[in-house]
């Protein structure tokens, strides 16, 4: 079977959505950058935020894979990066449409997870990783209003 963009993943690896989901976030914190670039590579073909896996899903392990998504800012490397925000933005070329992709399908989730961040860093505020995170993605959000 062929995997296409349109396809379920899901009917391929299992119907366990939660397993997959904490499978693709646990090979994106892997010390490997090619394990890091090829899942993220796999999140953009088959795991789409506004695909049929991730709307299947419960909350918590959308939360988890946005977690380790996001987390991979940290790691300075633009292609990770580019690959991450297209995930974020979608695939579309045009800013609108990515600003409208975002809005949509991404803001919510990743908004929440960031809340989630930061009531971890309240508890446990030597968890300087975290912080990074949010402070990243939150500059790089500012940057999409100008």
């Amino acid at each position: 079977m062929i995997l296409t963009r349109e396809a379920d993943i899901a009917a391929i690896i299992g119907g366990d959505v939660g397993l997959m989901i904490r499978a693709f976030a646990a090979t994106l914190e892997d010390d490997n950058l090619l394990v890091r670039r090829s899942t993220l590579d796999l999140l953009l073909q088959s795991l789409r935020l506004d695909g049929p896996v991730l709307q299947k899903a419960q909350e918590e392990d959308r939360m988890i894979l946005m977690g380790s998504a996001t987390g991979v800012v940290l790691r300075r490397d633009s292609a990770l990066n580019r690959r991450l925000y297209t995930w974020l933005l979608g695939t579309d070329e045009n800013s609108d449409a990515q600003i409208a992709y975002l809005k949509e399908h991404s803001l919510g989730l990743l908004c929440t997870t960031l809340k989630v961040c930061v009531e971890c860093l309240v508890k446990r505020p030597t968890d300087h990783g975290l912080f990074r995170t949010n402070l990243t993605l939150q500059s790089w959000y500012q940057t999409l209003d100008h």
